[in-house]
């Protein structure tokens, strides 16, 4: 059971962020602490739900720092209703998400030749 998430209010560029990051690749940046990471949570759910049919990746550094800074995440703001993880796949409003290390160059070969809707 989630511990639950308690939305502050986002910021406008947060707002901004989330509003406008309708490309292929969106890169956020700023300070520590600046709501970049539940701000772009907030945006890939929402892209998630929406997306064309197809697989979805998350990358980040290693799995363990994708579970703990996003999957936990998401788990805790949507109370557990809309994300099921088992092992290197989480289920996000039903669509199947890879997940993917990718802590340098070499872990390129992991997703090449994947063709992605996101």
């Amino acid at each position: 059971m989630s511990a639950g998430f308690e939305f502050g209010k986002f910021s406008d560029k947060a707002m901004k962020s989330i509003i406008t990051s309708t490309k292929r690749i969106n890169i956020w940046e700023g300070s520590v602490r600046s709501g970049k990471t539940i701000a772009s949570i907030v945006r890939w759910l929402e892209f998630v739900r929406e997306a064309p049919p197809g697989l979805l990746l998350i990358v980040g550094k290693t799995e363990r720092t994708i579970k703990r800074n996003l999957i936990d995440t998401m788990v805790q703001m949507t109370n557990d209703k809309i994300i099921d993880l088992r092992g290197d796949v989480v289920y996000i409003y039903g669509r199947q998400c890879y997940l993917a290390s990718a802590y340098d160059e070499r872990s390129e070969q992991r997703i090449r030749g994947m063709t992605l809707a996101g």
